[in-house]
């Protein structure tokens, strides 16, 4: 698999987490959990959209990593994640609002116990506290009208670089000291 397939594999690794613990109950079946964005919820009745990705340079090496000697390779990129997740209940009116907090919960609950991703510990799945301005313009952007979301980030993420360099391995080292 490529270096720059980690985003998608971050997806990917929340939706699979989602499914696994929403279904049966309080979600019918694993392919109504998706990725989608909220202006195309298709059949999704749970769905996780990116929103944004923002490097973070403060928090990754700058310098490059050695591979074997005499060759180096660029550090990689730190990447946090941004995803919003939101409810699209199908259920009649009268039970909507229920339907959708019950799922919300649960989701809620699912990715406060799996904080960290199976298989990569260092990745983090954090809530994000904002204003209701700010998850206002979130919708807006998409020009959807505002609706009940939970907002994560997730990261750090790192996009291993491409670049690997020869280097020549120090063989001479001379010193000269003279005496006052």
């Amino acid at each position: 698999m490529d270096s720059y397939e980690v985003i998608a594999d971050v997806s990917r690794s929340l939706v699979e987490l989602l499914r696994k613990n929403l279904t049966p109950e309080p979600v019918a079946k694993e392919e109504l959990i998706g990725l989608c964005p909220p202006y195309e919820a298709g059949n999704y009745i749970l769905g996780l959209h990116m929103y944004n990705i923002e490097e973070k340079k403060n928090m990754g090496t700058q310098r490059m990593l050695n591979i074997s000697p005499g060759v180096q390779k660029d550090p990689p990129i730190p990447l946090m994640l941004y995803y919003m997740l939101t409810v699209y209940s199908k259920t009649e009116l009268a039970n909507r609002a229920i339907d959708e907090q019950r799922i919300l919960g649960r989701a809620m609950q699912v990715f406060h116990d799996f904080s960290k991703l199976k298989g990569n510990p260092h990745i983090e799945i954090s809530a994000i506290q904002m204003s209701m301005d700010d998850k206002a313009k979130i919708w807006s952007i998409f020009n959807q009208p505002y609706q009940l979301s939970l907002y994560y980030s997730v990261g750090p993420v790192y996009l291993e670089s491409d670049i690997i360099r020869d280097t020549k391995p120090v063989v001479d080292f001379k010193v000269d000291i003279q005496s006052k």
